[in-house]
């Protein structure tokens, strides 16, 4: 079964970091869309660059993984 595209987003971009969170988890786990790492990263970014804690650690994590990104312990340790 092919996962339904998430209703709504390019009107409305989630605003909230939190939000914005929640969506890179949907695009991490294929929730609701298809996984792309590329844009887990993306929205993890932008919630983490406002102080989610939660993105911030998600993110530190593909960066140690090499998930969607290059492998970089540098960029994963901050």
């Amino acid at each position: 079964m092919m996962p339904k595209p998430l209703s709504g987003l390019k009107s409305q971009p989630p605003k909230t970091m939190r939000a914005q969170y929640e969506l890179g988890l949907k695009y991490d786990n294929g929730e609701g869309v298809a996984t792309d790492k590329n844009q887990a990263m993306a929205w993890y970014q932008q919630s983490a660059n406002q102080g989610y804690a939660k993105a911030q650690y998600n993110l530190g994590t593909m960066y140690r993984l090499g998930e969607g990104v290059a492998k970089d312990d540098a960029k994963a340790a901050y």
